[in-house]
């Protein structure tokens, strides 16, 4: 039940992105074209935001941590190792 909410809280929070993002490249082309780039940057900038912020917020993430850490030698006589 929680991620089904987060889920739909996360389609409005993009639908409303989406119509901020309309909205300033209306206001973009409104400053006779050239602000569109600008706007353009911006607008990435914000999806780019948004995506991570919703990629880091899952909730099937593992817990725990590994146990062994894998150590690499190089040896003369053995040429190279790695061991666990």
């Amino acid at each position: 039940l929680l991620i089904n909410v987060q889920l739909r809280l996360s389609f409005w929070n993009l639908f409303l992105l989406g119509v901020l993002a309309v909205l300033i490249c209306i206001g973009g082309l409104m400053c006779c074209c050239i602000g569109v780039y600008f706007a353009e940057a911006m607008i990435y900038f914000m999806f780019a935001v948004a995506y991570f912020t919703l990629a880091n917020n899952t909730t099937d993430t593992p817990t725990g941590t590994a146990t062994e850490t894998p150590t690499e030698t190089i040896s003369e006589t053995e040429g190279y190792t790695k061991s666990y």
